[in-house]
C-alpha cells in the first residue's frame, strides 16, 4: 500500500493536515464549476472541523478500516433499499411490489452491462495502465447507450400499462445517477479511500428511503415516490461524490510526482483511439456482469411469466432479506480485491491464498448463520417486517438462504478471478451458470411453484461455485523471479 505521509513541499492552509485546495482551470461533464473550496470564507469553521477527516486524504487506510467503512456504507444502503421495498409492501399491495420489482428487473441488466465492471478494473489496476479520464469516458458512453435502450424498453412496456412504462423510465433515471457515482467509486477504491464510498452509500441510502416514505405517504403515488429516489441520488452525486473526487485528485497530485497522477482529470476522454484498449479489456467483464445480473433476475422473469405479479411481489420481498449477507460479502470483497491484486502483481502467492482462505471462512459462517435464523424465525421475521400475508413465504426464505450460502462463497471466488485478471474465462463460466439457472428455475417453478424457483437458484449457485473455484485454484501465476514472493504488504 502506498504511504502518503511524505509529500513534496507546497502551500499549506492547515498545520494539521498540510493540504491546500485550489480549483481546476477547466470544467467538464463530470466536474463542478470552479470554487475556492480551500478558503475559510467558503467553508464555515464548524463544517470544516466536522468534516476534517474527509479533507485529509494523505493518510493511509488499513484493510480493516476500508472494510468497516465499506461494510457500514453498503449495509445502510442495502437496508434503505429493503426499507423502500417494505414501504411499498406496507402501504401498497403485493401486486404493486411486483410491478416495481419487475421494472427494476428490466432495467438493472442494462446498466450492469454498461458498467463494464470498470470500477473493479480500475481498483485492481495496480500498474496504472489506464488514466481516470479514460475510465470516465468509456463509462459515459456505455451509460448513454443503456439509457437509450431503457427508453426503448419503456416504449414497449407501454403496451402492458402506462404505470409499468413510467416505472421503467424512473428506474433508468435513478440508475443513471447511480452509474455516475459508481464511476467515481473506482477512483476512491483504488486510492483505498473506502470512507468516501461508505459515506456516499450512506447519504444515498438515507435520502432515498426518506424521500420514498415521505412522498408515498403524502401523494399515495408510487411514481412520485420513485422520482424521489432519482432526485436523491442525483443530489449526492453532484454535491458529494464529485467534490470528493476533485479533492482526492488534487491531493494525489501534491503527494506524488508520477506522470500517472499528474495527468488525472475528471474530464472524460471520448476519443475512440484512447478507449479501444480499455473497452477490449473490460468487455469480457461487462458480458460477465450482464450474465450475472440476468442470472439474478431470471427467477423474477420466470415467476412473472409462469405465475403472477402478486407472487412476484411475495417472492421478491422474501428474497431481499438474503441481501443482508450479500451486502457483507460485497463490502469485504471490494477492498480485499485490491489487496489480492497487489499480491498477484507482487507474486506473493502464499499471501494470496491466506487472504482467500479467510474470505471463504467468513462466507461459510455467514451462510450457515442465515440458514439457521431463517429456519427458526423466518415466519416471524416476515410478519414483523411486512404483513401477515408474507408469512407463508417462510419455507421459501429458508431455501433462498441455503442458495445464498453457496452464492457467498462463489462471490469471493469471483473476486479472486478478477484480481487474477482472469476476465475472458468468466464469459463461458457465467453463460453456463445462466443456462443452468434458467432451465432449473423454469422446470422447478412449473412443478413446485415458488419453492421450485428457490431450488432452481440453489442449483445455479452451486454450478457457479464449482466453476469459479476451478478457475482460481488452477490459475497460472506469472514468473516473478525478480520479486520476492513474500513481499511485505500488510494485511491488517
Amino acid at each position: 500500500m502506498q504511504n502518503r505521509k511524505d509529500s513534496p513541499p507546497g502551500p499549506r492552509t492547515s498545520k494539521e493536515d498540510g493540504t491546500s485546495f485550489s480549483s481546476p482551470t477547466a470544467c467538464a461533464a463530470f466536474e463542478l464549476a470552479p470554487t475556492s473550496i480551500g478558503t475559510s470564507s467558503t467553508i464555515p469553521p464548524l463544517l470544516k472541523r466536522s468534516s476534517a477527516f474527509l479533507l485529509v486524504p494523505t493518510h493511509t487506510h488499513t484493510l480493516r478500516a476500508n472494510f468497516v467503512w465499506n461494510a457500514v456504507g453498503i449495509t445502510v444502503f442495502s437496508l434503505s433499499q429493503w426499507g423502500i421495498l417494505a414501504a411499498f409492501a406496507k402501504l401498497g399491495t403485493p401486486a404493486l411490489v411486483g410491478q416495481i420489482v419487475y421494472g427494476l428487473a428490466l432495467t438493472t441488466p442494462l446498466f450492469v452491462v454498461a458498467s463494464l465492471q470498470l470500477r473493479q478494473i480500475q481498483a485492481t489496476d495496480s500498474e496504472n495502465r489506464h488514466r481516470l479520464s479514460q475510465y470516465l469516458g468509456l463509462k459515459l458512453l456505455a451509460t448513454s447507450a443503456a439509457i437509450i435502450v431503457a427508453l426503448l424498453m419503456a416504449g414497449i412496456a407501454w403496451t402492458s400499462g402506462a404505470q409499468l412504462s413510467m416505472i421503467v423510465v424512473l428506474w433508468a433515471l435513478s440508475k443513471t445517477f447511480d452509474a455516475g457515482s459508481d464511476a467515481l467509486y473506482g477512483l476512491f477504491q483504488q486510492s483505498e479511500r473506502m470512507d468516501y464510498v461508505g459515506l456516499s452509500y450512506i447519504l444515498r441510502g438515507v435520502l432515498a428511503f426518506a424521500s420514498v416514505v415521505v412522498l408515498l405517504r403524502a401523494s399515495h403515488s408510487a411514481l412520485i415516490a420513485l422520482a424521489g429516489i432519482a432526485v436523491s441520488w442525483c443530489a449526492v452525486f453532484i454535491l458529494f461524490d464529485i467534490p470528493m473526487a476533485r479533492l482526492l485528485i488534487h491531493n494525489r497530485k501534491r503527494s506524488t510526482r508520477s506522470l500517472n497522477t499528474s495527468s488525472e482529470s475528471l474530464r472524460p476522454v471520448l476519443d475512440r483511439r484512447q478507449l479501444v484498449s480499455l473497452f477490449l479489456e473490460s468487455a469480457p467483464l461487462g458480458v460477465v456482469a450482464f450474465l450475472f445480473a440476468v442470472q439474478a433476475q431470471i427467477p423474477r422473469y420466470v415467476i412473472a411469466g409462469l405465475l403472477h405479479t402478486r407472487e412476484l411481489g411475495l417472492f421478491s420481498a422474501a428474497a431481499y432479506l438474503t441481501f443482508v449477507g450479500t451486502t457483507l460479502v460485497n463490502a469485504l470483497g471490494a477492498p480485499a480485491s485490491v489487496r489480492l491484486a497487489q499480491y498477484y502483481v507482487a507474486g506473493a502467492r502464499s499471501s494470496f491464498r491466506q487472504l482467500m482462505t479467510k474470505l471463504l471462512l467468513v462466507a461459510s459462517a455467514l451462510g450457515t448463520a442465515s440458514i439457521l435464523v431463517s429456519l427458526f424465525a423466518g415466519s416471524r421475521i416476515l410478519t414483523l417486517l411486512y404483513t401477515n400475508e408474507y408469512s407463508q413465504m417462510a419455507s421459501v426464505l429458508t431455501m433462498l438462504c441455503a442458495s445464498s450460502a453457496l452464492s457467498y462463497i462463489a462471490s469471493f471466488f469471483g473476486y479472486g478471478m478478477t484480481s487474477l485478471r482472469r476476465y475472458k474465462i468468466q464469459v463461458p463460466v457465467f453463460v453456463a451458470v445462466v443456462l443452468i439457472t434458467l432451465v432449473s428455475c423454469y422446470w422447478l417453478t412449473g412443478r413446485y411453484g415458488m419453492m421450485g424457483t428457490a431450488a432452481g437458484i440453489l442449483v445455479g449457485n452451486l454450478g457457479q461455485l464449482l466453476m469459479s473455484a476451478a478457475v482460481v485454484l488452477r490459475a497460472k501465476w506469472p514468473d516473478r523471479d525478480l520479486l520476492r514472493a513474500d513481499l511485505r504488504i500488510s494485511t491488517t
